[in-house]
C-alpha cells in the first residue's frame, strides 16, 4: 500500500512541476523558448551594452584615492603613474610586496570597471613597460579616452 502512495505522489508532484515548468527563470536561458516574449512579459536576461554617459549623469563616481590617480594620470599624460607611485597614492606602501600587487590589481579593476561604464572602453588604464627599465612598470590612460569628460566627471566626484 505504501509502495502505490509514493508512486501516487510522485506522479502527482511530477505532473504539478511540468504543468508549471514555463514559470521557472532559468528555463529560458537552457535554450528552449518556453514562455514567449512580449511587453508584459519582458526577456530574463537581457544584453547590456555600456553607453556613454552625458555630463549630468556622472555624479560622484569616483572616491579619493580614485580622484587623486585619475588626476595624477592626466598630469602625467606621456609618463605615466609608475608602481611606486600608485602604491604611495592609494596608501599601500606599509604593505608586503604580494599584497601591494593583489591590492592594485584589485583597484585597478574596479577603477577601469567604472571607466568601462562611463566611456564604453574595457582597457581605460594600460600598464605598460618603462623605456629604460623593462621591469618598472608604468600605467598611462587609453587614448580612446575622452580627457575633457573625464576632468568633468573627477571635479564632479569632489563636490
Amino acid at each position: 500500500m505504501l509502495l502505490y502512495l509514493n508512486i501516487i505522489l510522485t506522479l502527482i508532484l511530477g505532473l504539478i512541476i511540468g504543468l508549471n515548468l514555463n514559470r521557472v527563470p532559468f528555463i529560458s536561458t537552457l535554450g528552449k523558448k518556453l514562455v514567449p516574449e512580449s511587453p508584459t512579459n519582458p526577456p530574463y536576461f537581457q544584453e547590456h551594452r555600456p553607453q556613454n554617459i552625458d555630463k549630468a549623469d556622472i555624479n560622484h563616481c569616483f572616491d579619493t584615492l580614485e580622484n587623486r590617480f585619475l588626476n595624477k594620470l592626466l598630469q602625467q599624460e606621456e609618463l605615466g603613474v609608475n608602481v611606486k607611485t600608485l602604491n604611495s597614492i592609494a596608501n599601500l606602501t606599509q604593505l608586503s610586496d604580494e599584497n601591494q600587487r593583489q591590492r592594485r590589481h584589485l583597484f585597478l579593476k574596479e577603477l577601469n570597471l567604472k571607466l568601462f561604464l562611463i566611456f564604453g572602453i574595457r582597457e581605460s588604464i594600460v600598464r605598460l613597460d618603462s623605456s629604460v627599465d623593462k621591469r618598472v612598470k608604468n600605467y598611462i590612460l587609453s587614448d580612446q579616452i575622452d580627457k575633457e569628460k573625464l576632468m568633468v566627471s573627477i571635479s564632479m566626484s569632489v563636490d
